[in-house]
C-alpha cells in the first residue's frame, strides 16, 4: 500500500476522559450516548475512544510529529 508521505498513528483503545470533554463538552450526543466511560482502580477517568479526532491530534502534538 502506498503512503503518499503519510505515516501511521496508533493511539490507545483507552484515553483520559477530559480529552474528550474538552474538545467536545458535556452535553453532546457522542458524549450521552456514544462514549463508554468509568474511573479506575486509580482514580483516572477512562473512556473507551469513541471517535480518533482526539487521540490523533493528542499523539500529533504530544510526540511533536510536526517536527519530524
Amino acid at each position: 500500500m502506498q503512503s503518499y508521505g503519510y505515516g501511521e498513528i496508533r493511539t490507545p483503545v483507552f484515553e483520559n476522559t477530559e480529552l474528550f470533554i474538552r474538545g467536545i463538552g458535556t452535553d453532546t450526543d457522542i458524549v450521552n450516548k456514544e462514549m463508554f466511560s468509568w474511573v479506575d482502580q486509580g482514580g483516572n477517568a477512562l473512556t473507551l475512544k469513541p471517535e480518533l479526532t482526539a487521540p490523533v491530534i493528542r499523539a500529533y502534538i504530544q510526540n511533536q510529529l510536526g517536527k519530524q
